[in-house]
């Protein structure tokens, strides 16, 4: 390990102060203006959410493909994986604030036909009840996984299609409810790889900054981080293709109001930042063998991430006020000091490889 990582771990319980104190900050702020903090936490515990369970399912990945790539990634994601438990915990606070967030719990006589015929799926009971039920089994993967030992790839297969399903519900219950008229059959697909960019991005920049790792391995890090990046353009605009070519009202409307005015210039971000950028630079094997240049781009991706669900999630009400917007960065902030303090309590109890450069 080097000096950045040993002052991280060291720092573990000042890194979870902080974060302590941006989240009772929010709830105080629940109790003056309780919409605007439940719609500005809502992206942040999404991001951190998605962090262990992407690490969780590449680590699932690995165990079906093997590689060296997931021995050198493997104490980065035992520790994200590890922190499942506070992120879930984290969550629950939004499920008392459900109307706040989601239009189909009002009266039912206010709602679209089409949202009527959905409120035997959505409704208050049955949502709260998936949640807890996708949280329980991702605790039991979760635990199984680190103590599976030799049974680890029999439970990684069994465990990659229930984490598929399990995503699949979250995505549609967490964010395409948002807007209940709106749907895609791709779009539980779209967030699962969204994690494992999120996942896969930080782990690779606490691997590649903070351990001696060979250029070979970089190089592997890079390509694997290349190729989600590629997936996960290529379902994002297929999707957005389907629906624009269908020239569907219910379908559009989603994209309308997320490419005009100050979400039309973040669009252009999140595709330069999420696909562009990172694309260009990951081309080159001296980028990729380069451990601070590797570091700076995985970064800049998980960035990009967080801000690509602000896209998707904040339109979702469209009279959101400027305050959201300054709330938001807390929330962000606050949940990433305590997901990166526990990280770091979980990472200190691993044996990290060091590997000479090649």
């Amino acid at each position: 390990m080097n000096e950045t990582l040993k002052k991280l771990i060291r720092q573990r319980l000042t890194v979870l102060a902080a974060g302590a104190v941006a989240v009772v900050l929010l709830s105080l702020g629940c109790l003056v203006w309780p919409e605007t903090v439940a719609r500005a936490y809502l992206p942040a515990a999404l991001f951190w959410l998605g962090v262990p369970l992407g690490a969780m399912a590449l680590w699932m990945v690995h165990g079906l493909s093997g590689g060296r790539w997931g021995e050198v990634l493997r104490p980065a994601l035992t520790a994200a994986t590890a922190t499942l438990p506070l992120m879930l915990l984290l969550f629950v606070p939004l499920l008392f604030v459900l109307p706040a967030l989601f239009e189909w719990t009002g009266p039912s006589e206010s709602l679209t036909e089409v949202v009527q015929n959905k409120l035997d799926y959505l409704n208050i009971p049955f949502f709260t009840a998936r949640a807890a039920v996708s949280g329980g089994l991702w605790l039991l993967l979760a635990l199984g996984l680190l103590m599976a030992g030799r049974w680890r790839a029999p439970l990684s297969a069994f465990g990659l299609m229930l984490h598929v399903l399990l995503v699949s519900f979250f995505a549609f219950d967490w964010i395409m409810s948002l807007e209940p008229q709106w749907y895609s059959s791709t779009f539980g697909l779209l967030v699962g790889i969204g994690q494992a960019v999120a996942g896969l991005s930080v782990v690779v920049a606490v691997t590649a900054s903070a351990t001696r790792v060979e250029a070979a391995r970089l190089n592997e890090l890079g390509n694997l981080l290349l190729a989600t990046v590629l997936l996960w353009i290529y379902l994002a605009f297929m999707q957005y293709l389907i629906i624009w070519s269908a020239n569907l009202p219910h379908g559009i409307s989603w994209y309308v109001h997320r490419n005009h005015g100050v979400w039309g210039w973040i669009a252009v971000l999140v595709v330069a930042g999420h696909f562009a950028a990172p694309f260009g630079v990951l081309l080159f094997r001296a980028a990729k063998q380069a451990p601070r240049s590797l570091t700076a781009v995985a970064l800049g991706l998980a960035l990009a991430h967080q801000l690509y669900l602000c896209w998707q999630v904040l339109p979702a009400w469209e009279k959101t006020g400027v305050l959201t917007y300054w709330l938001a960065p807390l929330a962000i902030l606050g949940v990433g000091c305590l997901w990166l303090g526990a990280f770091a309590v979980a990472l200190a109890r691993q044996p990290v490889t060091e590997v000479a450069h090649g």
